[in-house]
């Protein structure tokens, strides 16, 4: 006589069905993991501003900080109590550029011009810039748009006989409307 175990059908029929969508939700986990595992070099970048109106300061960028964003919470009180919520608006930091000042001082005086111009014209003189970060390989993986920038910083020129042979260098902040990742 052979004595076969009695399973409750609801039961098999439950543990199936979650063993299903345990597998489904492995599955969905890994399409979105990164397929890319290389890291982000800070080198792997190129600032593009207006070349026709900035073409040195663009060429000469040896560094750009992708600026930070916040989102300030907004503080709610009731008698003597308060509760934070979520911000409503984004608050934008500023995008610092650092370039080689040619010997010629093109790139300064592209800045500098641009600033001046500022405070003389009757119309805005804003310009979109584009960042794009670069692969290993030296190809564009993102665009990161910033629209309506304008300079509001030039640093200053140290001119020195130390002895020191590095080339000067200027640092210029931009302010701007807001930026987004472009295709």
């Amino acid at each position: 006589m052979v004595f076969l175990p009695l399973f409750n059908k609801s039961l098999l029929y439950h543990s199936l069905c979650t063993i299903v969508q345990f597998k489904t939700t492995i599955n969905n986990t890994m399409t979105t993991l990164t397929t890319n595992k290389n890291f982000l070099a800070p080198t792997g970048f190129k600032l593009t501003i207006d070349k026709s109106k900035y073409p040195n300061l663009e060429y000469f960028v040896t560094s750009a900080t992708l600026p930070e964003l916040a989102l300030p919470e907004i503080v709610t009180t009731y008698r003597q109590g308060q509760s934070l919520v979520t911000g409503d608006r984004i608050e934008y930091g500023d995008l610092a550029v650092t370039f080689v000042v040619t010997e010629n001082m093109e790139n300064y005086k592209e800045t500098f011009d641009w600033m001046v111009a500022q405070t003389t014209s009757d119309e805005t003189l804003l310009s979109d810039a584009t960042l794009s970060i670069l692969s290993s390989k030296y190809n564009v993986t993102n665009n990161i748009r910033f629209h309506g920038c304008f300079p509001t910083t030039l640093s200053a020129l140290e001119f020195s006989t130390n002895g020191d042979s590095e080339f000067l260098s200027a640092d210029v902040t931009f302010k701007y409307t807001g930026f987004e990742f472009v295709a």
